[in-house]
């Protein structure tokens, strides 16, 4: 039986994760969510927003140990970078998982900014209603289709077979190994709808669009 101490070492961490150790993968998230909630949370403006930054960040690095794009050579760990150059990772594994929760939210308050500087220039009249009309439309399916591509992957694929394949319950469940009934199949679809709900009810808030929120008929 495998017992936990705080005396784990970084590349123990990167070669159980990649083996897919559930355990280790539990361990070090709780680890490094301790601490990230307790030295980062007073940077976020927004209530519990720490929480969903940081589980988005640890799947990043969670894929990037999988696809190998951070792995462990002579017990030195190494990341590939975008265009496939390796170096050597320059940091702990957990400080470069805070540098991704960073930059993340850092680029959130970008494109914040952004969005509300835009709309504020349509509120102010400066642009005609055909094109405030278009914008919002744009705006609006985009921020849908990005919450849907941000989804867990199980609620992803269900929300595809449901609303962009337009398929039914019957259907996907003879595509899918993974749901024993149609009621079981039925309840994470709702469990993945609510999600997607609270995302886009944030997006569109980010972006002043809280009008609109319950104005869609895309996904019920």
């Amino acid at each position: 039986m495998l017992r936990f101490t705080s005396s784990y070492t970084d590349e123990f961490y990167i070669q159980e994760i990649y083996s897919g150790n559930k355990k280790v993968i539990d361990h070090f998230y709780t680890f490094c969510r301790d601490y990230y909630c307790k030295t980062y949370k007073k940077l976020f403006q927004e209530e519990n927003q720490e929480a969903d930054f940081f589980q988005e960040a640890f799947i990043k690095l969670w894929k990037e140990i999988c696809r190998c794009s951070i792995f462990v050579k002579d017990n030195q760990i190494y990341k590939m970078n975008a265009l496939g150059e390796i170096n050597p990772l320059k940091c702990s594994l957990r400080t470069y998982l805070m540098d991704i929760t960073k930059n993340d939210y850092n680029q959130y308050l970008r494109k914040k900014e952004v969005g509300l500087q835009y709309m504020e220039q349509l509120l102010n009249d400066k642009v005609d209603d055909v094109d405030r009309t278009t914008y919002i439309e744009e705006l609006k399916s985009k921020i849908v289709a990005e919450c849907v591509k941000g989804l867990p992957a199980s609620c992803y694929k269900i929300i595809s077979l449901f609303y962009y394949e337009q398929k039914n319950y019957d259907e996907i469940m003879e595509i899918s190994d993974n749901y024993t009934s149609k009621d079981a199949l039925k309840t994470r679809k709702y469990k993945c709808m609510e999600q997607l709900q609270k995302r886009i009810e944030e997006k569109f808030c980010m972006h002043n669009l809280k009008p609109y929120i319950y104005e869609r008929g895309n996904f019920k």
